[in-house]
């Protein structure tokens, strides 16, 4: 089934089966897993991206996104910086954030 029209801001734009089609194909794709922590080897690989930080006294719903420098040995947020040195003790580096947020 093609659907020859496009959705324009939420409004259905095609005949009702291939919407249908659409809409139950979105529904059953396969639910993303939880992130995990990034080593240091991949938070290293990660130069010049950004990735979500998580403070060790923090839930991860409250982390916030940080930009990696290795040349520098940390990552760096706006109001925050967290070194390498002190990964995993004091921080952790996700590539996203949880589902909730």
């Amino acid at each position: 089934m093609m659907c020859e029209r496009y959705l324009f801001r939420g409004k259905k734009r095609c005949s009702g089966a291939a919407y249908s089609y659409a809409v139950n194909f979105w529904n059953r794709r396969a639910p993303e897993p939880e992130p995990k922590p990034l080593t240091l080897d991949e938070l290293r690989e990660r130069d010049g991206m950004p990735v979500w930080v998580v403070e060790a006294n923090e839930r991860e719903e409250e982390g916030r996104w940080a930009l990696v420098h290795v040349f520098m040995s940390r990552a760096k947020s706006l109001d925050a910086t967290y070194s390498f040195h002190r990964h995993r003790a004091d921080w952790l580096a996700y590539d996203r954030p949880p589902k909730e947020v």
